[in-house]
């Protein structure tokens, strides 16, 4: 897919988009996280170090995660649970091409598919 953004909802869009693409994410209650498959290739880009520890890459994705995923989060840290041990695994990347469909932003202004 191809979406053309507009500069004046870049932000909205971007946020959107990433909340779209992290659907597929999940959390169990023992502490296992499954992430798309890009996340692994480009987990530097979510650390100042030179790769993003299991415990900042779900931290720095968790604005982006379901609303199931988030509450599972939520229920390890009333839990007690130490972040530090959080397993990530990474789910089977597609390089199927899907048909466009269109899509609507959380502020209903549409993005427009080529």
């Amino acid at each position: 897919h191809i979406f053309v953004y507009s500069p004046e909802d870049l932000d909205d869009q971007l946020n959107a988009a990433s909340r779209m693409f992290l659907q597929k994410a999940s959390v169990n209650s023992r502490g296992f996280v499954e992430l798309p498959k890009v996340c692994q290739w480009f987990r530097s880009d979510f650390s100042s170090s030179k790769i993003a520890s299991d415990e900042k890459l779900v931290l720095t994705l968790e604005q982006y995660l379901s609303e199931e995923a988030t509450e599972s989060l939520s229920l390890l840290r009333k839990r007690g649970f130490n972040f530090d041990r959080i397993e990530v695994k990474f789910l089977q990347y597609s390089f199927e091409v899907t048909s466009p469909r269109l899509w609507l932003s959380t502020t209903s202004e549409q993005f427009t598919i080529l």
